[in-house]
């Protein structure tokens, strides 16, 4: 496999398409330059539709967690009450950020087994009126539910290198912003929110250029393939590697949960079996594929189909993983 590029079947980053690689590989263009501006306008142009908005999110110079810690900085105050679903490592990551800030936090749907429980969390704010927010992962351990405030990276479903996030915010969250107290300087959202709205748009301080010619090219193709299209295969793939998971006698990390993510499967393997065994006969055949986390580590591994990866390589990586289980003791699966 030494000639062939890895097969990046992980949560992010993700195989990065030859477009998109292009598009970010050319020369040095300024970043307040009409070509860099009308670039970025077009990002904002086509990002609505995937998140479901009818105006653009703030683009924020930082990774997905950056963009986390961002919303808890530009939403709050110090002392104010939030409440965070910590039923996976990044739903508990959002109440580490609270935290830090000097906010009040109530951690809410613990059990990383389980998905978000709607009417508990109802219940928990009929319980607790002084709560301004209810934090979540959408596609941790959990399932998701409608927000105000919604985050994603460059580097995930938007096929595209780390380095940019997004932010879409509704008029509630925008008022919110504007009472804060919290201090906000290099993500100040007001500050990217002026930017972005005159007739040339930019960013607060250096734009990160090549992210951005590589963003603008992969919503261009994913406006191709179309935004319903792009999730029917995402949840095609999803569908596909459970099923794959189970015909090879494989359990899910999480086999209760009621929804699952269409962007990642977590597997659980039994003893004596190893997920570093697996995924270094993975890696061996090419395939690169994500750890289990935290708790999970010693146990689960993770396979990742978003942003450019197809059913092919979602058969491929089921394959090899059958090849690998093939050789593995007999009582292993039994």
């Amino acid at each position: 496999m030494s000639g062939e590029p890895m097969l990046l079947m992980t949560p992010g980053p993700t195989r990065i398409p030859r477009r998109v690689l292009e598009a970010g590989g050319r020369a040095m263009i300024h970043h307040r330059s009409p070509e860099c501006s009308r670039e970025l306008a077009t990002l904002l142009e086509l990002m609505p539709a995937l998140f479901g908005t009818s105006t653009a999110p703030l683009p924020v110079h930082t990774t997905g967690r950056g963009a986390l810690e961002a919303a808890i900085c530009n939403l709050f105050s110090a002392g104010d009450e939030i409440a965070v679903c910590c039923n996976g490592k990044f739903g508990e990551m959002w109440a580490g950020f609270a935290e830090s800030y000097g906010l009040r936090v109530h951690r809410i749907t613990t059990d990383w087994m389980r998905g978000v429980d709607a009417t508990e969390v109802n219940a928990f704010l009929d319980e607790h009126p002084k709560v301004r927010a209810v934090a979540m992962a959408y596609a941790d351990t959990s399932t998701g539910v409608a927000n105000d405030v919604a985050v994603t990276a460059s580097q995930k479903c938007l096929m595209a290198s780390p380095g940019m996030a997004f932010v879409a915010m509704s008029e509630r969250a925008w008022h919110a912003a504007e009472t804060a107290t919290l201090p906000r300087n290099y993500w100040d959202f007001r500050a990217i929110k002026r930017s972005i709205g005159g007739a040339k748009p930019e960013t607060p301080g250096t734009t990160p250029v090549h992210i951005v010619l590589q963003l603008a090219e992969s919503l261009r193709m994913i406006h191709e393939e179309g935004v319903d299209d792009v999730l029917h295969r995402h949840a095609e793939m999803s569908q596909r590697t459970r099923d794959g998971a189970r015909e090879l006698g494989l359990a899910l990390q999480c086999g209760s949960l009621e929804r699952y993510a269409a962007t990642v499967t977590a597997i659980a393997l039994p003893a004596p079996l190893t997920p570093a065994v697996v995924r270094d006969g993975l890696r061996a055949r090419g395939i690169l594929t994500a750890a289990g986390l935290s708790r999970f580590q010693p146990t689960a591994f993770r396979i990742g189909h978003m942003g450019d990866i197809r059913l092919a390589d979602v058969e491929r990586t089921l394959g090899a993983l059958a090849e690998i289980l093939a050789s593995a003791p007999a009582a292993v699966l039994a």
